[in-house]
């Protein structure tokens, strides 16, 4: 049925008395009821209201509005009809309209989820429709079935034919492809001597994400130049990626300390010091401070035809302030690098990298006020949820919610990583995890997702229960599309 959503625009967090919802539909009035709330304080008095109270018949069209009641620094409010999600709405008025005589003759349970500075509040309404009012017929939502995708010509040496259009590409995380251990510090298993046959075997357009910290572009300490610049390996996987019409996301620096130590030893996680201005100091990852490895690796890849977008950060957050003061840290972040990248190389993307999961200075509706940052073109989540979650995650930080807000700033989205563990020592099978990540991403791509990226490529046969064990021969691989 068609609904609309209004004030979905964006916006930061809007500070307010108190919040109210109220459902206009035709000739019911106007009426309210306390919500039930959650998370909150015993001391506040912050609450919803929302109408018409349960029990009220609704026809026609019912605008849905909602009015915060003493509740500061209200950052959005989100609305279910029954167990579909409706929309975000960032400012007042918060709302959506429906048509109720598009619903089948019973009841229906309205619900305003409200997300302020001290936490979430929740509005329920039980309304009842007779279907008595006549409408113009909705036809009912179809199923988004994937098209079976065209693998490589194998039989005729350099022939590889490309995916069908209108539908979203389906990649490959392999973050170690540019490990080389006899050359730069590099990260997980050494796979460069396969790099030709690793972009060889993938369908033509597939994206590819890898690790491009400055470990990667650092030369080890058995080098003779040990903690100096070195090109070679990342310069492979760029040009090997363009070899076979294949593209990337460079991933230029990492939240945690896994792969971003130098000299091979542990990294640091990142906090505030370093999204707050210290990236253009800080030299934990390298010989340079992370600003300039930016400017260094940006700039000389900048006309491969084989970049896909540019990720400055994976799963950046900022945990030892305020939430507040780190969704502003991470906007101005974003926009100078982003910025950067942007004037490095006109006309590239700048991937966001976020984990999507409601992590420090991304909570809630602050993940749309950082993704609104004119650094940022692609925004993203990653898919760890249950195998059997098609759509995952809750109503304040789940996918459904992530996609809204995407659309809410007209910019795309992409899984990130999606992960299933599966393996002979796992309840869940390579075939099944197959099944499971084609269900995923028919739910996904039918919300507006454009975009998935598989975790992880690993070369060698596993047995354990883990995610990194994509192999030739994996039937996940059938999925690829580029």
């Amino acid at each position: 049925m068609k609904r609309r959503l209004t004030a979905f625009v964006v916006m930061g967090a809007l500070a307010v008395g108190s919040l109210a919802v109220t459902v206009g539909a035709g000739p019911v009035g106007a009426q309210e009821v306390t919500s039930r709330a959650a998370a909150i304080t015993a001391t506040t008095q912050s609450s919803i209201t929302i109408s018409p109270a349960s029990g009220a018949t609704v026809a026609g069209e019912v605008t849905v509005k909602a009015t915060p009641i003493d509740a500061t620094a209200v950052s959005q409010i989100y609305f279910y009809l029954d167990s579909t999600f409706e929309g975000t709405s960032l400012s007042a008025p918060y709302g959506f309209s429906f048509n109720a005589g598009a619903l089948t003759p019973g009841t229906h349970v309205i619900k305003a989820y409200m997300s302020y500075s001290l936490g979430s509040l929740e509005a329920d309404s039980d309304v009842a429709t007779t279907g008595s009012n006549s409408t113009t017929a909705v036809p009912p939502k179809t199923t988004t079935t994937m098209p079976a995708p065209r693998s490589n010509a194998t039989a005729i040496p350099g022939i590889r034919i490309p995916p069908p259009p209108g539908r979203p590409f389906v990649g490959l995380n392999a973050y170690e492809l540019a490990t080389d251990f006899g050359v730069n510090d590099g990260c997980g298993t050494d796979i460069h001597t396969s790099t030709d046959a690793f972009f060889a075997s993938l369908p033509t357009g597939t994206v590819v994400r890898f690790w491009a910290t400055q470990p990667f572009g650092t030369a080890s300490a058995n080098t003779p130049n040990p903690n100096s610049l070195t090109w070679g390996p990342l310069d492979t996987v760029f040009a090997t990626a363009a070899k076979y019409g294949d593209k990337v996301i460079p991933v230029l620096g990492n939240e945690w300390g896994d792969c971003d130590g130098v000299n091979e030893s542990p990294g640091v996680q990142l906090g505030q010091a370093f999204y707050s201005g210290g990236y253009m100091s800080n030299t934990s990852e390298g010989p340079l401070p992370y600003s300039q490895w930016v400017k260094d690796i940006v700039a000389r890849y900048a006309s491969s035809p084989a970049v896909y977008a540019w990720e400055p950060i994976n799963e950046p957050q900022v945990c030892d302030v305020t939430e507040a003061q780190g969704t502003t840290d991470l906007t101005s972040f974003f926009t100078a690098v982003g910025g950067e990248i942007h004037a490095l190389a006109p006309g590239s993307k700048v991937e966001s990298g976020f984990f999507g999961t409601g992590n420090c200075g991304l909570e809630n509706g602050d993940y749309l006020t950082v993704g609104a940052s004119p650094g940022i073109d692609i925004l993203t989540y990653h898919d760890y949820y249950a195998a059997t979650a098609p759509v995952g995650g809750d109503q304040y930080n789940g996918i459904a919610v992530r996609v809204a807000q995407a659309k809410a700033l007209g910019k795309p989205i992409i899984a990130g990583e999606m992960g299933i563990q599966a393996g002979t020592s796992c309840s869940v099978s390579l075939t099944q995890r197959a099944a499971d990540y084609s269900a995923k991403i028919s739910a996904q791509s039918a919300l507006g997702v454009t975009g998935f990226m598989f975790w992880d490529w690993y070369p060698g046969p596993t047995s354990s229960c883990v995610y990194e064990n994509m192999q030739a021969g994996d039937p996940a691989l059938a999925l690829l599309a580029g």
